[in-house]
């Protein structure tokens, strides 16, 4: 079976899907097995595959004809630029979540005292990794989650991007005894679908831990909020993720801030709440 006959099959079955890329995804996958780029395999069709080479090709493009989320098959997922290595244990960084790195890197360009970094529910490390991989200054960074296994995922990625993130495991803030002086960002990308939410199929095979937030999307929020009592005497800036109607819940949830901002991503819709502690 030569390249552009592997390709033309592989086409044609995730054709029938509803991926909408499907074409360039049947050519990065079959790069991925050879490992090479697309250009080289478009460049030549007439190249034989190998047996086990078409095995393994058509094993993943049955997977994804299945929904299986394409990080996931070649663990790999661009996050702000940088390659992350990704697998079922996390959730896949969103392009829509670049935008509360945009504004941590911000924060940290307009403040000249010393700043903290946490992180929590890091995941695959994407937040705190690439806000580090951006900035020329001195930041402690603290990446917290409470899954083992998403914790294995962010250390490979802070040893393979080459960054020093300090890591613990935990509920929220619950791990940290005290907080440093100074400004404290804190970033909380947390589970937010409430759970009568019906997944699509890739979030089928992703983890439910990083995606029910309860009954209304938000009760890590309110067990974030009632943490942060332990340190209201800090000034803490955080920022976090949620969508639509439940940014007015959100305030209501965080209504000892002094101060709140909300940013639009790209397609214009509310994206990131941020809420000024003591500042």
């Amino acid at each position: 079976m030569t390249l552009a006959s592997a390709l033309k099959e592989a086409k044609n079955t995730l054709s029938k899907t509803t991926i909408k890329n499907f074409a360039y995804e049947a050519e990065e996958l079959l790069a991925f097995v050879l490992k090479t780029d697309r250009p080289y395999i478009l460049a030549h069709p007439e190249i034989d595959l190998k047996k086990r080479e078409a095995r393994k090709y058509f094993n993943l493009i049955n997977k994804r004809q299945r929904y299986y989320p394409f990080a996931y098959l070649t663990n790999e997922q661009y996050f702000y630029g940088l390659p992350f290595f990704v697998d079922k244990r996390v959730l896949v960084p969103r392009p829509e979540t670049e935008i509360m790195v945009d504004e941590i890197l911000n924060i940290i360009k307009q403040n000249k005292e010393p700043i903290t970094l946490i992180d929590l529910g890091t995941g695959s490390g994407c937040i705190p990794i690439s806000v580090q991989k951006n900035i020329n200054t001195k930041c402690d960074i603290i990446a917290i989650d409470k899954s083992r296994k998403a914790l294995q995922v962010a250390k490979i990625n802070n040893k393979k991007l080459k960054t020093n993130i300090s890591f613990k495991r935990g509920n929220l803030l619950e791990p940290l005894k005290n907080l440093n002086e100074g400004l404290v960002i804190m970033s909380a990308n947390l589970p937010y679908l409430d759970s009568t939410c019906s997944y699509n199929q890739e979030l089928h095979y992703e983890p439910k831990i990083a995606l029910n937030g309860g009954p209304d999307g938000l009760a890590l929020y309110r067990s974030l909020a009632k943490q942060l009592e332990r340190f209201s005497n800090k000034k803490i800036i955080l920022l976090v993720e949620g969508f639509g109607s439940q940014f007015s819940l959100l305030k209501n949830i965080f209504s000892k801030a002094k101060k709140i901002e909300i940013k639009k991503d790209l397609s214009g819709q509310d994206r990131i709440a941020i809420f000024y502690f003591n500042n």
